[in-house]
């Protein structure tokens, strides 16, 4: 076929030294790889007219004629070195292939990255879209000490960390580093793990369905890391989660900024400027004559009392500690300061109201939950050996809420075992949380309605979602839809429990069932639907049946119950014939009235 022609000819072409020349400077390619000599002729097809346009647009080269030098033209070069002033900011260690630790800017690493991981020829919005998960992906590394122990950040090597090629720097993408330049992705205030693949296939996917934990089990799921639309129809190639190059891409050619890009494959994220601020380093650590640990264990015990934070950091004094609220606020505590706890005693204030308080110090970063009127104590220790470490402890977080998801505030969840019995009054977002739990099995139910679950804790934090059934009988749903952005035709919503069917009967009277729960970006019960007609469409699930106004966007679809309305009959005196014949003409005249009246004779 046509592809298989391409190929044949540009390698048999590929010896003329005129050909490899004119590959480059068609492409753009600073750098003389090799192996883009062959990639940029069956990479580019479908911008095959773009390329034959500039090809027609050079000077004509007879067969068997040698030309001049000068018509040749040489390759671009960069446009700066690889450490150029220009590219500023925080720094990075970077551990080469050789084993050689480089330390440069971040902006700089990414000059380095951005043109080894997509073509720099591509639309200048997928080029930012890349430059900002790229530097996430990176600033993330560092602020969660991936390589923590090692004297580096992030490594070169493209099967564990992101490609690193120095020769591929090319002006394009440095445009695009300088124009994000500090842009970060960011989710729950921290800059995200951006993930990205070639090409998705269609669908990205969410990141449990991919990755693993280290005993083969699914990873915990990602909020940002959910699966998604996508404009790029395939092959697939890559682990299909996070960005799509080629959908960015595809994108930026119909108009889409790279905000919008970023915005669309990670869900719920902000682009903001971000300055990383460490805790005290290991370096600085051992320079104060501190020993730093390679694991810690930490023993949790809440008291009632003062809003506080209190504790033992290993009987080491003079260790900062930054304490992060809830709100995103942060102060330094110093450990020692507190003898009454311990050698490495410490207090702070939980100033930030009630949630999770975050803890970083000599690179690690502990997380507590704090509520109001009481006193959490941390005795942090160092492990030594497996058999030292007390037993782990676990968690079980959940949302109560009702049949649609909405979340129920206030209500008394219990936690019950062998000899415990905990109560936990839920928040107003339905929340409710019991912590530092031993190993075993719970029963878990809601007071008022008594709905109960079976929980097996076997240590970290176990997520779990109540939902109270609705009472039987009465029921009467309707569908209350929001445009949201993007033109993909696409139902998506919520029912509030997972693992139900949802069929919806398009306007045609095509059908197609889904699964609540596949898309927990939308709620527990979260689905969607694909909804190319416009019309109402029909959805049944939970033996409901709820009508939809489809108008080939993407909607968002809440459900609400209503109470109905009470039923009556119109009921009119006897009159003559001819007298009702013509009012049942005027009521036919409304179209919605158009097959409820009748006449009846009256003897």
């Amino acid at each position: 076929d046509f592809f298989e022609q391409i190929v044949f000819f540009s390698r048999h072409t590929l010896n003329d030294a005129r050909v490899t020349a004119l590959t480059f400077y068609l492409w753009e390619d600073p750098s003389f790889d090799p192996t883009t000599i062959f990639n940029v002729w069956t990479q580019y097809l479908p911008d095959l007219p773009a390329f034959t346009q500039r090809l027609a647009a050079l000077p004509d080269i007879l067969p068997g004629s040698t030309p001049p030098n000068d018509t040749i033209p040489a390759p671009p070069k960069p446009v700066t070195a690889p450490n150029d002033a220009a590219f500023g900011g925080m720094s990075i260690r970077v551990k080469q292939g050789d084993g050689r630790i480089e330390t440069m800017t971040l902006e700089n690493y990414l000059r380095a990255v951005v043109p080894a991981e997509i073509p720099a020829t591509w639309h200048p919005e997928a080029l930012k879209a890349q430059a900002i998960a790229a530097r996430s992906y990176a600033a993330n590394a560092i602020r969660r000490a991936r390589y923590l122990g090692k004297k580096f950040d992030i490594t070169t090597d493209p099967s564990v960390d992101q490609n690193y090629r120095p020769d591929k720097i090319h002006i394009a993408t440095d445009k695009a580093i300088l124009a994000t330049a500090g842009l970060v992705a960011i989710y729950n205030r921290h800059p995200i793990d951006a993930v990205y693949s070639a090409n998705c296939g269609g669908h990205t996917r969410n990141s449990e369905d991919v990755f693993k934990k280290a005993d083969g089990s699914p990873a915990n799921p990602t909020p940002y890391l959910r699966g998604v639309s996508c404009p790029a129809p395939g092959p697939k190639n890559g682990h299909g989660v996070g960005l799509c190059q080629h959908g960015a891409q595809t994108f930026a050619k119909q108009g889409f900024t790279f905000e919008q890009i970023l915005k669309h494959y990670y869900t719920g994220i902000t682009i903001e400027l971000w300055t990383y601020k460490p805790p005290a380093s290991a370096a600085e650590a051992e320079s104060m004559g501190i020993t730093v640990p390679g694991n810690w264990q930490v023993a949790i015990k809440r008291t009632p009392g003062l809003a506080l934070i209190v504790g033992n950091l290993a009987d080491q004094p003079n260790v900062p500690i930054t304490v992060t609220t809830p709100r995103g606020d942060s102060f330094t505590v110093t450990s020692g300061s507190k003898p009454e706890f311990g050698a490495g005693g410490f207090e702070a204030m939980a100033s930030g109201g009630s949630g999770v308080y975050r803890l970083a110090f000599l690179g690690q970063t502990f997380s507590v939950r704090v509520d109001g009127n009481t006193t959490v104590r941390l005795d942090i220790a160092a492990k030594t050996t497996p058999t030292e470490s007390a037993p782990q402890t676990g968690s079980i977080r959940g949302t109560l809420t009702d049949s649609l998801g909405t979340p129920l505030g206030g209500r008394t969840v219990q936690l019950q075992a062998e000899h415990t019995v905990k109560v936990f009054a839920t928040a107003a977002d339905g929340q409710f949380l019991f912590d530092d739990l031993p190993p075993g099995t719970y029963t878990l139910s809601e007071l008022e309605s008594g709905i109960a679950q079976t929980v097996t804790v076997t240590g970290g934090e176990n997520r779990i979602s109540l939902v109270v059934p609705a009472a039987p009988g009465g029921e009467h749903w309707v569908a209350e839809t929001t445009e949201l952005p993007g033109n993909i035709p696409l139902l998506v919503g919520d029912i509030g429990v997972a693992g139900e069917a949802i069929t919806a009967t398009a306007p045609s009277g095509a059908t197609v069932t889904v699964k609540s729960g596949d898309k927990p970006e939308y709620g527990s019960g979260g689905f969607e639907i694909y909804a190319p007609e416009s019309g109402t469409y029909t959805l049944s699930f939970l033996g409901r049946t709820v009508p939809v106004s489809a108008n080939g966007k993407m909607l968002r679809v809440t459900f609400k119950q209503v109470q109905p309305e009470e039923l009556a009959r119109l009921i009119s005196s006897a009159l003559p014939l001819s007298k009702i014949e013509s009012l049942l003409k005027e009521l036919r005249q409304e179209t919605d009235a158009a097959d409820l009246f009748s006449i009846e004779e009256v003897n």
